[in-house]
């Protein structure tokens, strides 16, 4: 009789790969004769495959972080399955009768040494402990969980900001190259959406394509342009960090940022206000650049944040500013920066043109370019405004836009911790 024993190594693992297939059923198997335990159990792409299966919100962060630790799957399967019952065990011996009470504070330092890296943990354990937490907060709730359910959103919460402070702090103290703009506004709709399961990969793969998609217009329309000479490695290297100048003359310059502006023009970016949008729902959607990618409207700061980081990817500095008589913000480019003070007879070196995101179709070009001369707003010259003085003005427009307390709480928490660090 034939039985499973007789099947192909190959054909076995197709099987156990099945989803309906658990761990239990795999490490029963193992532990059914010698052959299948030193096959099951060194089987790395096997054990990749199942932990995908049950946590692939993971996938992300594991394969960055890989290289930290070296352990097979199977190890981090273990790992997972041991979170989960410290989970549970830890949620159960919390008081119920707390759980009614608004002003439950309950003390979540003692959940430290399961999760932070700082206290001996393993840096898999947060993201198991969240990715649990997610999905009990994403099931349908019985009748008899309300309890349990209202505890793990406070833990979640908790786990979540525990993590953003650590991720502020580190990036408040990048040097000031590191500190571009897309992670800070990152950072910010994670901290304004700490339930939300968000993908920084995400963030940056979008921007990325609006980039490959400049370039596909400047080679259709500028096939010479000395940008399809740059290296691979220029690219990265420019997706990564600041730029202090431009890396092209004032007229290859304008071809790019005509071309960016027409791109993001046409995928249908538009800035907005608040002023018609007093609902919370479309405060954070307008102002988390998670958001704004997927619905192609936001804030005038996300705007010029999105913009500013696909122009950095193609070699162009730009700089925000508050522009306090329009009380909102511009994206100001020049064709050079680092001699802008010398006495250069190229006058067209010394241009200053802005980004105006609420006037799309007020613009020097018929292809609804909205780049105007700096001279209409009187700011031919003007002061840098720094990554984390970008990042504070994202976060106060949150709070004198909504009278929501729990965005105020936020705002709050934010402000203190970039002032603690940074002012």
């Amino acid at each position: 009789m034939t039985t499973i024993a007789h099947l192909h190594t190959e054909v076995i693992n197709i099987i156990l790969c099945d989803e309906s297939v658990s761990f239990k059923d795999i490490m029963s198997l193992a532990f059914s004769c010698k052959k299948f335990y030193n096959l099951l159990t060194t089987d790395n792409a096997l054990w990749r495959k199942k932990f995908y299966q049950r946590w692939p919100h993971l996938r992300e962060e594991y394969d960055e972080q890989l290289r930290l630790e070296n352990k097979g799957f199977l190890e981090q399967v273990k790992a997972g399955v041991k979170c989960k019952k410290e989970l549970w065990h830890y949620l159960s011996l919390m008081s119920g009768e707390d759980f009614y009470n608004d002003n439950f504070d309950a003390d979540f330092t003692i959940f430290h040494s399961l999760f932070d890296p700082d206290k001996g943990a393993s840096f898999m354990n947060y993201y198991f402990f969240v990715n649990e937490l997610r999905s009990l907060l994403t099931d349908p709730p019985m009748e008899s969980d309300f309890i349990l359910r209202y505890c793990a959103e406070k833990l979640f919460s908790y786990l979540q900001h525990y993590r953003l402070r650590k991720k502020v702090h580190e990036f408040l103290n990048y040097p000031e190259k590191q500190q571009i703009l897309e992670k800070a506004a990152f950072i910010l709709a994670q901290w304004y959406q700490p339930q939300k399961c968000m993908s920084y990969l995400y963030v940056s793969t979008s921007l990325q394509k609006i980039a490959e998609q400049v370039l596909e217009r400047l080679k259709n329309k500028y096939p010479a342009h000395p940008i399809f000479s740059i290296s691979e490695e220029q690219l990265l290297l420019w997706a990564d960090n600041n730029i202090d100048d431009n890396h092209w003359n004032s007229i290859e310059g304008r071809q790019i940022i005509e071309s960016l502006c027409i791109v993001l023009y046409n995928l249908g970016f538009r800035g907005t206000t608040f002023c018609k949008y007093w609902n919370r729902r479309y405060i954070l959607e307008y102002s988390c650049i998670d958001c704004v990618l997927q619905d192609k409207i936001g804030t005038t700061v996300v705007m010029a944040t999105i913009y500013h980081s696909v122009a950095r990817r193609l070699g162009i500095r730009c700089d925000i500013i508050f522009h306090k008589l329009d009380m909102d913000y511009l994206l100001c480019w020049r064709a050079k920066y680092l001699f802008y003070n010398s006495h250069t007879t190229n006058l067209k070196e010394k241009e200053c043109f802005c980004i105006d995101f609420r006037r799309n179709e007020q613009t020097v070009s018929t292809n609804y370019c909205p780049i105007i001369n700096s001279a209409k707003y009187g700011i031919n010259e003007y002061t840098k405004e720094s990554p984390v003085k970008v990042m504070s003005y994202m976060n106060s427009d949150l709070y004198f836009e909504t009278g929501n307390n729990e965005i105020r709480q936020s705002y709050l928490e934010l402000r203190s911790l970039i002032n603690q660090i940074h002012f």
